[in-house]
């Protein structure tokens, strides 16, 4: 046998939700307990890529904010390589 203390609030929601499903509270409980605690075995997306997340950064923590900045820097750095191999010449 467990006791269980709760606030008056979670008390009156307790006996709400059990009158609306028709059982006990300690149905309710049980219930509420079984869901939870099958959850934490449950894989989640999180989960499966925990170890990979941040594992191949650029080191470059401001890639979000300057995005574009780096994007436009890159186009220009690619456009004076094309313009020194003679790309543009000739209407290309």
């Amino acid at each position: 046998m467990i006791t269980l203390r709760a606030d008056k609030k979670l008390e009156e929601t307790l006996e709400k939700a059990a009158r609306a499903k028709g059982v006990t509270k300690s149905e309710v409980i049980r219930q509420s307990l079984s869901i939870y605690l099958s959850e934490d075995t449950k894989v989640n997306p999180y989960k499966i890529g925990e170890n990979l997340f941040g594992a191949y950064g650029s080191g470059k923590g401001n890639l979000s904010e300057d995005s574009e900045k780096i994007l436009k820097n890159k186009f220009k750095e690619i456009s004076r390589k094309n313009r020194g191999n003679g790309f543009n010449k000739g209407g290309n």
